[in-house]
């Protein structure tokens, strides 16, 4: 009687440290005790999840490499003696033997639009950077695979730094043909029928994608079936979780049967290891059907998103806390219950500016209920901006304190010009007036915290309409007025969104949570004289 053959896969959904590539290895050979306790037979890690992600300039350090090669050899060292086996992510350098560039000389990537090969000093190539997965196994780096497709836009600058390598063929694991898929590949129908002509059995994708909304998530599933369908192969897919940046990595690792039904599913924007059970029968290997996550709303989502932000950004900078003002404005009110129960109010601190005397407000009253120590200050100067003051006094006290300035100033805010100018950090950078009164509604359906009189300050729904479709949807500055609006508020908007150029520049760091974002995916020149005139 022929046996089945069973294969145990864990999936290491977690959040990498960028650079710190000590504590990534550190956390990675927990987990992968924790994988041999579950019994597993591989355990397979995101996208560069040795060094973090995204790695960019981090790339062109020399440093970064030698010590990668140091953690694969701890992580291959783990697999030893019939322990499980390992995927693991890194960037790896293709450096030609006897090129002018020595092990320790610097490793420079190309000027924007350049395609990440290094340059010795005479500006010869000589060498390669690429987005890899390796497969540890026996206490040996048994084999790896090279990234050899990138996304035609991305919210990061990836592609000025790696290049692509040739099309992956598959690695054998303990007799069974592993088909190893990174980044843009576990999506691509070409690459995955390569490896289905070559031989492979499972294919298995490593990613490390941005949170951009539920319908993005959605879409990424439904990404994965055409490279399924035509290789008739099944699917796992390992992705990266965690705040880097303005970006949160999404989450969600997947599994799809070579019929292309979701078998296995992981919480998204959490980390997590998760344990998928594989058996082969006539037709190929099948992944055992496991209990699926129900997907939050969307409102949900953005709560989350931005925890996860504010608790990477915390941790990974080594803030011991963070400040806040404290206002009417709904913005504030928000962040302040957004930051208390992602960190605990003993990690909160809040600050208003106001004389002793002064009746207590809305953000005050807010503050104690939730057990927040309140401090005032006063910070009026005859002849000064007073806006501006407040502005230095929370920044210095944030910084004596060693606490993360959180600043509630939301994408109408940007896009206007209004809001605080102080910060560290934005957690609501991308999103607008609209979707703030969203998220109070969803968080606070009573407005017991934040009351439908606070809401009314934010501007109208329609407003925001208009500037998303100015931003998000490409309309011109001549296009017609539309949902409601009179060409003279169009123009207007136009204009402000023309001023604001500045303050976005000046503006500190933000969260992102779509592909039109301020900054990196959507600006604007400040000397600018396109709406100066309307036709």
């Amino acid at each position: 009687m022929v046996v089945a053959r069973r294969l145990r896969i864990a999936v290491a959904q977690f959040d990498p440290h960028l650079g710190a590539i000590e504590a990534n290895t550190d956390r990675l050979l927990t987990l992968h005790a924790e994988a041999t306790a579950a019994g597993a037979d591989l355990l397979l890690t995101p996208a560069l999840s040795v060094t973090g992600f995204p790695p960019e300039p981090l790339l062109c350090r020399p440093d970064l490499l030698r010590r990668r090669e140091a953690a694969l050899e701890r992580l291959a060292a783990a697999t030893a003696g019939g322990r499980p086996g390992i995927v693991a992510g890194a960037p790896w350098r293709d450096a030609p033997a006897g090129s002018a560039r020595s092990a320790g000389s610097p490793v420079r990537g190309d000027a924007p639009g350049g395609t990440g090969r290094d340059r010795d000093g005479s500006g010869s190539l000589v060498g390669s950077v690429f987005d890899a997965a390796f497969l540890l196994d026996g206490g040996e780096v048994r084999g790896r695979r090279l990234r050899h497709e990138f996304p035609p836009a991305a919210l990061t600058d990836e592609r000025r730094f790696l290049v692509a390598g040739p099309a992956p063929g598959p690695l054998s694991f303990r007799g069974i043909r592993l088909g190893l898929m990174v980044g843009a590949d576990a999506a691509s129908v070409a690459v995955a029928e390569t490896l289905a002509e070559s031989g492979a059995e499972i294919l298995l994708g490593m990613e490390a994608r941005p949170f951009l909304g539920r319908a993005a998530t959605e879409r990424r599933i439904d990404e994965a079936v055409p490279p399924v369908v035509e290789s008739g192969l099944p699917m796992l897919v390992a992705a990266g979780v965690g705040g880097q940046d303005g970006l949160v990595f999404a989450g969600g690792s997947f599994a799809l049967d070579a019929d292309r039904a979701l078998r296995w599913r992981l919480p998204l924007l959490r980390e997590a290891l998760g344990i998928t059970d594989w058996v082969e029968e006539g037709s190929g290997w099948r992944v055992l059907p496991h209990p699926l996550p129900s997907l939050p709303a969307e409102e949900a989502l953005w709560w989350e998103a931005t925890g996860t932000a504010l608790l990477g950004h915390l941790r990974k900078n080594g803030f011991r806390g963070v400040l806040l003002p404290l206002s009417d404005r709904p913005a504030d009110l928000l962040l302040l219950l957004r930051a208390v129960e992602a960190l605990g109010a003993e990690a909160v601190a809040a600050l208003r500016f106001a004389p002793p005397a002064a009746p207590e407000n809305r953000g005050e009253a807010m503050a104690r209920g939730l057990g927040i120590a309140v401090r005032r200050r006063h910070a009026g100067l005859p002849g000064l901006d007073p806006a501006a003051l407040e502005a230095l006094v929370l920044e210095g006290e944030a910084g004596a304190e060693g606490r993360l300035l959180l600043t509630g100033r939301s994408k109408t805010d940007l896009a206007l010009g209004t809001g605080p100018a102080a910060g560290g950090f934005d957690l609501l950078a991308d999103l607008l007036d609209a979707d703030l009164r969203a998220l109070v509604r969803w968080r606070d359906p009573e407005g017991t915290l934040v009351p439908e009189t606070s809401l009314a300050t934010l501007v109208p729904d329609a407003t925001d309409r208009r500037l998303r479709a100015m931003i998000e949807g490409g309309a011109g500055v001549d296009a017609p007025a539309r949902d409601g609006h009179e060409a003279a508020e169009v123009q207007r908007l136009w204009r402000a969104l023309d001023r604001g150029a500045y303050k976005r520049r000046t503006a500190p760091p933000g969260l992102k949570l779509g592909p039109h974002a301020f900054g990196h995916d959507w600006r604007s020149p400040i000397t600018n004289g396109s709406t100066t005139a309307f036709p």
